[in-house]
């Protein structure tokens, strides 16, 4: 019995959506299942063998958008450990999981090491440039190291508030 897996490649999935666009043509199935193959056996199938870096790269710093797309991966029991792999994954999660482990072949693959950095990173380099420090993401609020335990429980219970008023659309208050 054949596994058919619609994996869709919409505005969200760059690197899959400009992947899939410099695929030679009728290849995507085929890599699907050598990249599913090699994750299993704990390696990166090496893309850079199929698919030109340089030009990957240069779709990916174009930041074109792309329209979305759906390629039908077809798994069969020839396929061996990829299609009980296929067969174990949730019914509604195998084009997720197909994706994630495209993405991370992709990005170890076909990008180099600075590369990786997060896209936030990559689209707004130039506010980082300037400084010597690179910015510090913490919590706003750290109840646990300042706060005593009579305050950290205010701060958990729920509060019990007054009513707001009402307004009607022409600004007169109401109640």
């Amino acid at each position: 019995m054949a596994i058919t897996v619609g994996v869709y490649l919409g505005k969200k999935d760059r690197f899959l959506r400009n992947w899939y666009d410099i695929l030679p043509r009728g290849q995507f199935p085929l890599l699907v299942k050598y990249c599913i193959q090699s994750y299993m056996k704990g390696v990166y199938f090496p893309l850079d063998t199929i698919c030109d870096r340089d030009m990957f790269r240069e779709r990916i710093g174009s930041m074109r958008e792309l329209s979305p797309t759906q390629r039908n991966v077809t798994f069969t029991e020839e396929d061996g450990a990829v299609y009980q792999w296929v067969g174990r994954v949730d019914n509604g999660y195998r084009s997720e999981e197909i994706k994630s482990i495209l993405k991370e072949t992709i990005v170890h693959t076909l990008l180099e090491e600075h590369e990786r950095t997060p896209l936030a990173r990559q689209r707004y380099q130039n506010l980082w440039k300037g400084s010597e420090e690179e910015p510090v993401y913490e919590p706003v609020y750290r109840w646990r190291d300042r706060e005593s335990p009579e305050r950290r429980d205010r701060w958990t219970q729920a509060m019990v508030r007054e009513p707001l008023p009402a307004y009607s659309s022409n600004g007169s208050r109401q109640g």
